[in-house]
């Protein structure tokens, strides 16, 4: 779904390659991208640039839900009224995940959208390997243009996004949670849990697509095109596409992120519960 959904970003009515061959047929849709990709590539080639994203995944779930818990223990939520635990949670949420995007996010979507974009080129292609492209891209672009391009709206995004999902999460296990007289997501269920986090998904990947759309954009190989600025990449877009340019591979991510966060949200609930019994057995 990420490989489908950046393509998507990526196309527009001229749009070429970097080799300058037009990557996929005029008439584009899910399941022309699908289908061209795997003829092109097998089914292989639909896992284009899933390294990076398995490399830094680890590292970016334990720093955001690591600063998430610290910036909610200095905020002192617990000890504060509903309205503004939902405000702080927002507030604790959008700082992690800006932290988590800052350090850890932005180079990996960096590499991670250069390996798909370069998959365009068919036999031209430009890297061989995650370890190649990140060689490559140091020596050609440098540390800091070459890795954390695009960092303003990635952290942006990154931002609301993880603002909507603590907080939004927080509220859907409180209404789960009432029926019963419990407090937050204690003692919910797997299923509620999921569902919770499904919900928190879906709305925040509706919110955030315009800034995925500009940040997909500018961390591409295409990206001097916009001379690196959010504001000519917001309007190649708009001159391109107009508006609906800006939520280009909705489809795609409304398959993935809602199930993402999910599962992501019931086993940081889960977890939780385990490190909360440790602490009372000691």
């Amino acid at each position: 779904m990420e490989f489908v959904k950046v393509q998507f970003q990526l196309l527009s009515p001229n749009r070429r390659s970097a080799a300058g061959a037009k990557s996929f047929t005029s008439k584009v849709g899910f399941v022309s991208i699908i289908t061209e990709t795997m003829r092109r590539s097998g089914p292989l080639g639909l896992y284009e640039g899933l390294t990076p994203w398995l490399v830094f995944t680890l590292p970016r779930c334990a720093l955001k839900f690591a600063t998430y818990e610290w910036l909610t223990e200095k905020a002192n939520l617990r000890q504060h009224s509903h309205s503004t635990q939902g405000l702080g949670a927002m507030l604790c949420g959008a700082g992690a995940g800006g932290v988590e995007w800052a350090v850890a996010g932005t180079p990996m979507q960096n590499v991670s959208i250069k390996m798909l974009h370069d998959s365009n080129d068919g036999n031209s292609r430009k890297y061989r390997s995650m370890i190649h492209a990140v060689a490559s891209i140091w020596r050609e672009e440098g540390f800091i243009r070459g890795f954390y391009s695009g960092i303003l709206p990635t952290v942006a995004k990154a931002s609301v996004n993880n603002g909507i999902r603590f907080a939004a999460y927080g509220e859907i296990c409180k209404i789960f949670s009432s029926t019963n007289g419990l407090s937050g997501s204690k003692g919910l269920s797997t299923v509620e849990s999921m569902v919770a986090g499904f919900l928190t998904g879906l709305i925040s990947a509706v919110v955030t697509q315009p800034i995925d759309t500009v940040k997909t954009n500018m961390q591409s190989l295409s990206a001097d095109r916009y001379d690196r600025s959010i504001l000519g990449c917001c309007r190649e877009i708009v001159r391109q596409s107009g508006l609906v340019g800006f939520y280009r591979g909705l489809g795609p991510r409304l398959c993935r992120v809602p199930l993402e966060q999910a599962l992501l949200f019931t086993l940081y609930d889960r977890f939780g519960r385990i490190l909360d019994r440790a602490r009372v057995v000691r």
